[in-house]
């Protein structure tokens, strides 16, 4: 059983939250970005595309380059980033 001594909102969303339970049903668990970077292949500028929501599955490609010089719409997304 889950016994909440507060309600949530959506002023936690970001937070950690923590719920004791027992588990009965898994799912396949996927990983869901809320910003992915992309790098134009013209001109090797980099483009970063926010999901409006978690819950979409779907992948988001930038439509065109941030550069105003470049007119690219070819887009390599970014794997690693190292900070």
């Amino acid at each position: 059983y889950i016994y909440l001594h507060i309600l949530y909102s959506c002023h936690d969303r970001g937070y950690f939250i923590c719920f004791h339970g027992t588990v009965i049903r898994v799912g396949t668990p996927y990983v869901f970005d809320a910003t992915r970077s992309y790098q134009c292949e013209e001109c090797g500028s980099i483009v970063a595309v926010t999901k409006s929501s978690n819950l979409e599955k779907i992948k988001l490609k930038p439509t065109r380059c941030s550069n105003e010089d470049c007119t690219s719409t070819k887009f390599g997304s970014l794997k690693e980033c190292t900070y």
